[in-house]
């Protein structure tokens, strides 16, 4: 598993495991079973009156018990975090536990990189902010799908199709000290260029990135799960003269278009924002594609690029 270890907590019989899964066998396709489980996971929120749910388009649900004030998890970032997973049962919502713990980059089966964890994670972490204290309800196409998992015995610990519910308190995102490094030469470069510019009217946030805003707004100012209407342009800080990518995003059918699922490039600078507003930022690479880069259709950013983005929040949807 990709979990540090497992401990069998009042274990019982396959057979027995009634109410956490959903058998192969009643499930004739993936969008069937997802939403067999979504609706489960639905029901039992609504009847025991759960606060502070947040509905995903993916099917996971999140509620939340305190939500942090730092930045959510990057992909590749290696994070420190407390959990309890437990099989979701229907009518209690939490049944047998099957695994507790903390992940971190001592874990020697993952180093607490957030890219080998279950997809689940993977998706909620990168939105929820550190310090965030929630659970976490994933449909089974977002933790195990299909797939028994077993022990070094061949004995089954998760059944297949289980959703699973995971308590966490994420304590911290961890930098390595390749990004340490690389954040400290990305702001160096930044410095260089605003000082080259004569640019002097920025501010400095404290993630890093440098701003210029130059119009507020008067509108809503979103936060990390409200939705956003925006437009955006960047460049290269090496080349400001060419648009490396331009265009408008908002929510539709298949999209929340919540401020965290964007780029934190795109989201750092539209929180300071209100609706109507604008702003030029210089974004440190490793809030924008990091050291992987990306290639996609005709957009290419090499790895380790520092852009500048200029947004305009055109609306906070409610």
């Amino acid at each position: 598993m990709n979990m540090k270890r497992i401990f069998f907590i009042a274990w019982i019989s396959l057979s027995m495991i009634t109410t956490s899964c959903l058998e192969p066998s009643e499930v004739e396709d993936p969008a069937v079973q997802l939403n067999k489980e979504v609706t489960a996971i639905d029901n039992y929120l609504i009847s025991s009156g759960a606060q502070n749910v947040i509905s995903d388009v993916s099917g996971i649900r999140i509620v939340v018990e305190e939500m942090g004030v730092g930045l959510p998890a990057r992909l590749n970032s290696v994070i420190d975090i407390d959990y309890v997973g437990s099989f979701f049962h229907p009518v209690t919502g939490e049944g047998e536990v099957f695994d507790e713990g903390n992940i971190d980059e001592t874990d020697t089966s993952t180093g607490g990189k957030l890219n080998k964890l279950i997809t689940g994670w993977r998706y909620c972490l990168t939105r929820l902010p550190e310090g965030t204290k929630a659970k976490l309800f994933l449909p089974s196409a977002w933790a195990y799908g299909s797939t028994s998992i077993r022990d070094s015995q061949g004995n089954v610990v998760i059944p297949a199709n289980s959703t699973l519910v995971f308590d966490i308190e994420f304590n911290e995102v961890v930098w390595t000290a390749t990004e340490i490094n690389r954040f400290k030469t990305d702001t160096t470069a930044i410095e260089n260029y605003l000082a080259i510019e004569e640019i002097t009217d920025y501010e400095v946030d404290e993630t890093g990135v440098r701003y210029t805003i130059t119009q507020q707004g008067v509108g809503l100012n979103p936060y990390w799960f409200d939705k956003v209407k925006f437009s955006y342009k960047y460049y290269y800080l090496s080349n400001d003269q060419v648009v490396i990518s331009q265009g408008t995003l908002e929510p539709n059918a298949l999209s929340n278009s919540r401020l965290c699922d964007y780029l934190q490039g795109f989201a750092i600078p539209l929180s300071k924002l209100n609706a109507g507003g604008k702003i030029r930022a210089y974004v440190p690479s490793i809030y924008c594609y990091g050291p992987e880069g990306i290639t996609s259709g005709t957009l290419t950013v090499p790895a380790n690029t520092i852009l500048i983005f200029d947004l305009e929040l055109i609306s906070v949807p409610l």
